[in-house]
């Protein structure tokens, strides 16, 4: 588990630790300066032109964000012994229609992060805590009124495995 972890890491290219630009083995090429073509940030999915051809992320906030989003799943399911899959929030969202499975409520992307009654958050069905893994089949989209609702209890619809 911890190699693929690793490995997911590394594939986030360029990541901002203690101040320092570290290469994930991913090189411009042949990009002249001031020719990269502009892409979309991989953590806010803001367009911007990086300054390099290898830059995923539009800023070192986002670059960190991005770790902090694999780190802190994965530590979870470590510290509760359970099964841990890397997993997109944004794929979670668009698997389950941006809509709340709890509630039904629309889910917009735009609200992603923010305080809002509405913000599409991602919810295990079986909590961590109660020995649920951090796997596509436990995941679900929900807005952020009824996972707080929720909590730590056992709510919503088992996926069927396909």
């Amino acid at each position: 588990m911890l190699a693929h972890a690793s490995q997911v890491l590394r594939e986030l290219g360029h990541l901002f630790l203690a101040g320092q630009v570290h290469q994930a083995g991913v090189q411009a090429k042949g990009f002249a300066k001031g020719l990269v073509p502009s892409r979309d940030c991989k953590a806010c999915g803001a367009n911007f032109t990086p300054e390099h051809g290898a830059s995923l992320f539009c800023s070192e906030r986002c670059a960190r964000r991005a770790v902090r989003a694999i780190r802190k799943p994965r530590n979870r399911a470590l510290k509760f012994g359970v099964a841990y899959e890397p997993i997109s929030p944004v794929r979670v969202c668009e698997r389950d229609g941006w809509r709340c499975q709890l509630c039904g409520i629309a889910t917009p992307r735009r609200l992603r992060g923010t305080n809002e009654p509405n913000a599409p958050e991602i919810d295990h069905i079986v909590p961590v805590s109660l020995g649920g893994g951090h796997v596509w089949s436990n995941v679900q989209c929900a807005c952020r009124a009824c996972n707080g609702r929720k909590g730590a209890t056992v709510q919503g619809q088992m996926r069927l495995a396909v």
